[in-house]
């Protein structure tokens, strides 16, 4: 995947070629800045009597900052998440390639009813070892191992390498955030999208906060 790219857009001013995740990398760097304000914030927590100012002044920083760093990095995620580019076909090629290797604990477990845990790992382990070094098909590789020979078709082997049978629960999590989130949703039908100016703000659009 990648995140959205227009032509113009610059990656590296020493390599033209590259397309560097900038806006990923700028969300990473806020998540940073908006954790160090939140150590400030939560150091305004020791303060005497009621609350003195030497924690006061603390927040009128930390929770300003926090609220634009984090504002920021909402916007930034929101405009990735919209133009996000997936490369379907490369993905699947990707997938194509490595799912045997990937599915090498359903082959171990395939192959151990027959001859045993421990033996089918030092069979998947050796034939893994020398698909590596000769660029061959590591179910081909498999195959040929000697305890293996006979007991298994290359189609049988490939069926329990399938990708789409290794995802665990990935759609069931899915699926329940978001039917979370249309719960959530349901229960404030008020709770709006769409950008909206910042209730502090005072007429003219700046801050209503004076220090």
């Amino acid at each position: 995947m990648e995140e959205p790219f227009h032509l113009g857009k610059i990656g590296s001013t020493t390599m033209p070629h590259k397309r560097n995740p900038e806006q990923c990398e700028q969300v990473v760097v806020l998540a940073k800045l908006l954790k160090a304000t939140a150590a400030a914030g939560l150091d305004t927590l020791i303060n005497e009597h009621e609350r003195d100012y030497r924690a006061v002044r603390v927040e009128w920083v930390s929770i300003t900052d926090s609220s634009m760093y984090l504002a920021a990095a909402l916007d930034q995620i929101t405009k990735i998440l919209k133009g996000l580019i997936v490369h379907r076909k490369e993905m699947e090629r990707n997938l194509d390639m490595n799912a045997c290797l990937v599915g090498s604990e359903a082959l171990m477990f395939l192959i151990a009813a027959r001859t045993g845990k421990k033996k089918a790992h030092e069979i998947l382990y050796r034939a893994a070892m020398a698909a590596r070094e000769s660029r061959e098909s590591f179910l081909e590789t498999v195959i040929r191992q000697q305890e293996t020979a006979g007991l298994f078709t290359v189609e049988e082997l490939r069926r329990v390498t399938v990708p789409e049978k290794h995802v665990g629960r990935a759609r069931e999590i899915t699926e329940a955030v978001i039917k979370k989130s249309e719960n959530l949703r349901a229960i404030d039908p008020g709770v709006s999208l769409t950008p909206t100016t910042c209730p502090l703000a005072a007429p003219g659009g700046k801050c209503g906060i004076e220090p």
